[in-house]
């Protein structure tokens, strides 16, 4: 696991370590019953379509505490590659299963347009990934290489135009499913940052931050407020 943080992007190498659903409803399904306000959206993967099952299937019994599941098979960071076929039956498979909200996690590096065609009759969003280092700096070397010996994965302002390509590709191929926009906020300024929020809604259903968290702490939270205070 490595994290380099350029001026306005963010290069992680993390992958998808955690310590898997039971610890996870031991550690805080608690907690979230404490704050019943708390509006739960699990982000889930597996390496196969087997083992994606079972863990959907220790799901089930959570599944009211929850408002929906994104399934992830879209990370550049894992050696496991996901083909569209098997995310399309894997989407149909976890929407049988649990009949919850579900949106899908897709990549630049994936090929998106048909995924994002066959999932159609199952997810209700689709967002999108990190992109791997070469395909966003060809030819460069990653600040990552010499640490780990992998190149990482690319977020924040630099990924910000190819992740409107694939919103537009997907909006002028007709697919309805709404798409969630993120790698925006990322200007020099806060002010500047809220106009590429701003400016993202254009082109995309809505916004989600991600590494714009760990560059500048504060700055979602107060672009949501702006942003809903403008918008009464």
């Amino acid at each position: 696991t490595a994290i380099y943080e350029g001026e306005d992007f963010i290069v992680n190498a993390v992958a998808l370590s955690n310590p898997g659903i039971r610890e996870w409803k031991r550690r805080y399904l608690p907690r979230i019953a404490e704050n019943p306000d708390l509006k739960i959206i699990l982000s889930i993967t597996e390496k196969n379509l087997p083992r994606l099952i079972r863990l959907v299937d220790e799901i089930v019994e959570i599944k009211e505490k929850i408002v929906g599941v994104e399934f992830n098979p879209s990370c550049p960071n894992v050696d496991e590659r996901w083909k569209p076929r098997e995310i399309q039956k894997a989407c149909r498979k976890i929407k049988k299963i649990l009949n919850v909200p579900l949106g899908i996690k897709i990549g630049y590096h994936q090929n998106y347009l048909q995924i994002a065609k066959s999932t159609q009759e199952y997810v209700e969003w689709l967002s999108f990934n990190s992109i791997p280092w070469d395909i966003v700096f060809p030819g460069k070397t990653s600040p990552l290489e010499g640490k780990i010996g992998s190149k990482g994965a690319v977020s924040g302002k630099a990924i910000c135009e190819l992740n409107k390509k694939m919103a537009l590709e997907i909006k002028e191929a007709g697919i309805k499913t709404p798409v969630i926009a993120s790698s925006v906020g990322w200007g020099r300024t806060f002010e500047e940052g809220y106009k590429e929020v701003v400016e993202a809604l254009k082109w995309a259903d809505a916004i989600s931050f991600g590494s714009l968290f760990r560059k500048h702490p504060l700055w979602p939270i107060r672009m949501i407020l702006r942003y809903r205070k403008q918008k009464e």
